[in-house]
């Protein structure tokens, strides 16, 4: 089907397109196993509750019965995410072991165009995880219901300057984009990791720009999140899934 136009349980072992293989458990947000894990009423750093349906292709990548990445559906055997969450690099595709079944539930999510001109700065978008709800791992746990937070695409050589005035020495490389607040309290965090950051088209289609790489802290003044630039990649991702 085409992109936001359709669950199952957990689907197992996983493995990236580069040979690296690991095994792990893929979980939709109406997956019962991922549902029966202890709610927590704290919020994703600023964010609130998602919608239920409202990211269908957004997935919980978990071991041992425990999330640790994030990750975005983009076809009925793919699954976009962070490289970093299983090896180096920081992209990767996941292979599962059966094909997904669509539904109002789960759908794939649509990617930009590799040509697209824009890069999105200055614009607003959504990250979404179930990861870490603060900084301080000893107080925050993670969410077990699907967090989203609202977050602006940062200029890259703005977001270099942001990183030198706090003593952080940065530079935005090839593939890489930010996005945050300039004063914090909006953030992806740990465990966020491979999660998509979204941006809303004129015409109301979900496009997935970004994916939660790195950062330092959650939600820190001049410190926004790093993603992965989805765009750089779109030819490496449509080499990758031929056949599929």
């Amino acid at each position: 089907m085409s992109c936001q136009s359709n669950c199952s349980s957990v689907l197992s072992i996983v493995k990236s397109v580069q040979q690296y293989t690991a095994r792990a458990d893929v979980a939709t947000q109406f997956d019962a196993s991922f549902n029966a894990q202890t709610e927590r009423q704290a919020r994703i750093v600023g964010g609130e509750n998602a919608v239920p349906r409202e990211f269908p292709w957004l997935v919980s990548i978990t071991r041992k019965g425990g999330h640790f990445c994030g990750g975005s559906i983009i076809n009925s055997k793919f699954v976009l995410t962070a490289a970093h969450c299983f090896c180096s690099n920081d992209i990767a595709l996941l292979e599962l072991s059966s094909r997904i079944l669509w539904s109002d539930s789960v759908k794939p999510a649509c990617l930009p165009a590799s040509d697209a001109p824009r890069s999105f700065e200055g614009e607003p978008a959504v990250a979404a995880g179930w990861g870490w709800l603060g900084e301080d791992l000893t107080t925050a746990g993670k969410a077990s219901i699907l967090q989203k937070v609202d977050v602006n695409v940062i200029e890259d050589r703005m977001c270099s300057q942001w990183y030198a005035s706090q003593g952080k020495s940065f530079r935005v490389k090839y593939g890489q984009m930010c996005a945050g607040h300039e004063f914090g309290g909006r953030d992806a965090c740990g465990a966020d990791s491979g999660g998509p950051l979204m941006y809303s088209t004129s015409d109301n289609k979900i496009i997935v720009i970004g994916i939660v790489s790195s950062g330092i802290g959650c939600a820190r003044k001049r410190l926004p999140g790093i993603y992965t630039r989805v765009s750089e990649f779109v030819p490496w991702i449509v080499k990758n899934l031929r056949g599929w």
